[in-house]
C-alpha cells in the first residue's frame, strides 16, 4: 500500500485507518447545510505544511476569507507565505483543453491538496451526458497527472436520493454527507465513506460535528481495527454494562466524548 494522506480532521482519518491514499480522487457530497465546506485543506497545511489550492467557481475570496475566520483560520496569511492560493475562475476556463490555471498554481507553491468547490457547476456548462462525463474524466486524469490529491465538492439536493452519480464511478473515494431533522431545535450531522479504492474503510454513518474550530468525525470504537484500538490504550471504562463491550473496551483516556439525544 502507498503513502497515505492525513486530512487532520479528528475522527476522520480513523475512518480510513490513519489517512486517504496519496493521489487518490475524493468526491464530497452533501446537501445543503451538511457542513461539506468546512472540510478542507487548511488542516493539510497547518498540521503537516502541505501546501493547498482552493479552487471555486462560485465564492469570491473575500468571503471565503471571512468564513474561514470564524473557525480561526487565517487565509490570507496562509497565501501570503505561499502555503495557499486561492483561485476564483470559471468551470469553462478549468474544462478548457488549454488551461493550465491549476497547473500554474502548482509550479507557484508546490501544491500537493487542492480543493475544488464545487463540479456541480460543470453539469451547467456541459449538457449532454457523455460528453459531460468525458469531460470530467479529462479533468481527473489531468490532477493525478499533476501529482494532487483532489477533494472535489458535489451538491446532493435530497438526502432520499439513491441513484448512482457517474463521478461516484470515475473517482477513488466518495464521502457522504447528510443530517438528519431532530425536532425543531436539532439537527443530527452525518458521515458515511461508501467507496475507497485501494484501501480498507470503516463502514456505515458517524455523528459530525461542525464547532469553532472545524470538524470533529466520533467514530464507533468497535468498528475500528485492534491495531488502531491498540494506539488508544489505556482505555477508560463507563461501568455500564454493555456499553463498554460496544465500546470496544471503553473510552480513549483523554478523549471528548459527545451524547446525542434520542
Amino acid at each position: 500500500m502507498g503513502a497515505k494522506v492525513r486530512t487532520g480532521i479528528a475522527g476522520l482519518d480513523d475512518l480510513f485507518y490513519g489517512g486517504i491514499l496519496e493521489g487518490n480522487i475524493i468526491l464530497l457530497e452533501g446537501i445543503p447545510g451538511a457542513g461539506k465546506t468546512t472540510l478542507f485543506i487548511y488542516r493539510g497545511i497547518e498540521k503537516f505544511n502541505e501546501p493547498g489550492i482552493i479552487l471555486t467557481f462560485e465564492q469570491f475570496p473575500e468571503a471565503l476569507y471571512r468564513d474561514a475566520s470564524n473557525f480561526g483560520w487565517d487565509l490570507r496569511n496562509l497565501e501570503r507565505c505561499n502555503k495557499l492560493r486561492v483561485v476564483c475562475t470559471s468551470p469553462e476556463t478549468v474544462l478548457s483543453p488549454e488551461s493550465v490555471i491549476i497547473e500554474e498554481a502548482v509550479r507557484e507553491i508546490g501544491a500537493r491538496r487542492l480543493l475544488v468547490d464545487s463540479v456541480s457547476h460543470f453539469h451547467q456548462v456541459i449538457a449532454e451526458p457523455l460528453k459531460l462525463r468525458q469531460a470530467f474524466y479529462s479533468f481527473c486524469n489531468g490532477l493525478r497527472r499533476l501529482g494532487l490529491t483532489p477533494l472535489l465538492v458535489k451538491e446532493q439536493r435530497h438526502t432520499g436520493e439513491s441513484d448512482y452519480s457517474f463521478e461516484e464511478f470515475i473517482v477513488d473515494v466518495v464521502i457522504l454527507l447528510d443530517y438528519a431533522s431532530h425536532g425543531p431545535w436539532h439537527r443530527q450531522r452525518n458521515i458515511e465513506v461508501v467507496k475507497s479504492r485501494g484501501q480498507a474503510h470503516v463502514p456505515r454513518k458517524h455523528s459530525l460535528q461542525i464547532g469553532e474550530k472545524g470538524a470533529r468525525v466520533f467514530v464507533l470504537n468497535s468498528l475500528i481495527s485492534g491495531e488502531i484500538r491498540a494506539s488508544w490504550r489505556p482505555l477508560v471504562k463507563t461501568g455500564i454494562e454493555g456499553l463498554d463491550e460496544v465500546l470496544g473496551g471503553g473510552f480513549p483516556r483523554g478523549a471528548s466524548i459527545l451524547v446525542h439525544p434520542c
